[in-house]
């Protein structure tokens, strides 16, 4: 509670979370896999060792070992925090997801592009 009245009062605490978001979504995206299904992002699920979804169509598969929670050190030490972070950058992929599908209906060019990956998900 304290730490999002911080956020709320100063601006150098607003930079500092946002950088963290960034930097929570540009691990995560470092670990994630193409879905085999619908060919979009798969990210590895919070507190699993195998387990992916699709931000596309929720698939839930299991695949190479990750371990996203090790990862996060970067960003938080604490798990609960390193929970929040990967939470709003899950948040931040699915809304980038979500405007690339309508880009993708509609025929315009997505506004961001995210390289490609190579990995696929196999069905759980």
């Amino acid at each position: 509670m304290l730490h999002d009245v911080t956020i709320a009062i100063s601006p150098g605490a607003r930079e500092v979370h946002e950088s963290r978001i960034r930097k929570t979504v540009e691990i995560i995206r470092s670990q994630s896999l193409s879905c085999a299904k619908c060919g979009t992002l798969a990210v590895p699920v919070f507190g699993t060792r195998n387990l992916y979804r699709c931000l596309n169509c929720a698939r839930q598969a299991t695949n190479a070992a990750h371990d996203i929670r090790a990862s996060l050190t970067a960003v938080a030490v604490n798990s609960a925090t390193k929970s929040t972070y990967y939470q709003k950058a899950l948040v931040l992929l699915e809304s980038q997801a979500n405007r690339e599908r309508l880009c993708q209906t509609t025929g315009s060019v997505s506004p961001t592009t995210d390289g490609p990956v190579t990995r696929s998900v196999s069905p759980r």
